[in-house]
Formats: structure tokens, sequence, C-alpha cells
């Protein structure tokens, strides 16, 4: 990427991009707009997240409109050092308390995820599964669908049933 490219990135998501953090999701960086071609170039120029869309507003006199949006954790290490020196104070803050939660969380691919005898345990006896999701960069919902039987184990996860 380019430093006109950063810059580029950077002054679209100052104006139109919104990061947040979200207790139960985790970060978050979205860009929502009515031009569809300006969304996908974001997406093409950044390499990384997702464009959704077109979605229609409950108001039928409003655009439809698309969104790019990055919820992996490694997607966001990647890009927030790089846009933000060129962000303003606002976005500097919501950038760095992304960042802060990053560096606590342990990256892992779904794939290679193990749960361990002495840690399945745990979560069946229903203690420490907010921490456990925490420790492990799943979300509370997962871990829940797993003890509850309603989500398929992986072949190398201990079957919780």
């Amino acid at each position: 990427m380019t430093k006109i490219d950063v810059a580029y990135i950077a002054g679209l998501l100052e104006g139109e991009g919104t990061f947040y953090l979200s207790r139960k999701k985790g970060p978050c960086v979205k860009c929502t707009m009515t031009d569809k071609d300006v969304i996908h170039k974001l997406h093409r120029f950044i390499g990384l997240g997702r464009v959704n869309g077109p979605y229609q507003p409950k108001n039928p006199k409003h655009s439809k409109y698309w969104t790019w949006a990055i919820f992996k954790c490694e997607e966001m290490k990647t890009l927030l050092p790089l846009i933000r020196p060129k962000m303003g104070e606002r976005r500097k803050q919501q950038i760095d308390k992304i960042l802060e939660y990053l560096t606590d969380v342990i990256p892992h691919e779904p794939k290679s995820f193990k749960l361990k005898n002495i840690e399945t345990g745990k979560i069946v006896s229903g203690r420490n599964i907010k921490k456990f999701a925490l420790k492990y960069n799943v979300t509370y919902r997962t871990i829940c669908k797993v003890v509850q039987g309603t989500r398929k184990s992986h072949k190398q996860w201990v079957n919780v049933n």
C-alpha cells in the first residue's frame, strides 16, 4: 500500500467509518455508504475485511447501502497501526481502545482451536465461560452452543456431551 492509499483509506474512514468495541462481539471497523463503487474501491485498496449489501433501509425513500467491515483481530492489527497517525483525536482514541483490546487477545484459527479436558470440565460445570471465551478469542455464544450440543465440535475438540 502506498502512502497515498493509506491517506485515502484514513480520510474515508475518518469521515464515513465507525470504530467500536462491543462487549459481546469484540472489535469492529466498519464503513457504510450508498456508493457501491467507493466501498469496493476501499476493499480493493485495503485487501482485508468483506463487503456486504445492498441493504434496503426501512424507509423506502432512502437509498440502498453497502457496508465494508473488519471483524478479524489479525486484520485489525494490520490496518489500524497504518491509519492511526492520519486520524483525528477522537478516532485515535477509539483505535487505541481497540488496539489495547487486541494486545490482550490471543489470536487463533478456529480449525486449530482445541478444548482441553480440564477447560471443558470448567465450562460444563458452568464456571468461567466468559473468561474462557476471552482467553481463546471465541464468542461466549459459541462456547454456549458447544456446551449445549447445538454446535458441532471440530474433530479435535473434546466432545462435551
